[in-house]
């Protein structure tokens, strides 16, 4: 009841409790999902702190070595790939503030990670641009 009311920490608590409890039992995959889903839903914009979105990446990742051949797992990686853009998005515009303010060598770094890491994403066109403009003025 708690994910449906949006009370996401409570929904965290339970879910967590009840695979401490009952690790093997058939219902866990199905609640370490929803501990994924409870971090996702609470992900900020790319320009906020991402903690959420990174725990969400953790859980899911967790939840894929786990469990790959779950029915959820489809959807887990629909959510980590959407959750991982979300966290390139907001390295990207860190990367785009340090060139506004003219830290190039910080711009070209931080952009680099996020090619390195972050590849594949739809955002790769968008990323040589930023690199050539900020890894040219270093």
């Amino acid at each position: 009841l708690y994910y449906e009311h949006e009370d996401y920490e409570s929904a965290l608590d339970s879910y967590k409790e009840y695979i401490m409890l009952y690790p093997v039992d058939p219902k866990a995959p199905y609640c370490l999902y929803r501990m994924g889903m409870c971090h996702f839903k609470q992900m900020s914009t790319y320009d906020r702190d991402q903690g959420e979105t990174e725990k969400a990446i953790q859980v899911f990742k967790d939840f894929l070595a786990r469990y790959p051949k779950s029915p959820y797992a489809s959807e887990v990686d629909l959510r980590l790939a959407q959750a991982r853009k979300r966290l390139a998005r907001h390295y990207i515009y860190i990367g785009k503030f340090y060139i506004m303010y003219k830290k190039y060598d910080a711009a070209c770094r931080r952009l680099r990670f996020v090619k390195k890491n972050f590849s594949g994403l739809g955002l790769d066109n968008e990323l040589s641009k930023l690199m050539s403009k900020a890894c040219k003025k270093q």
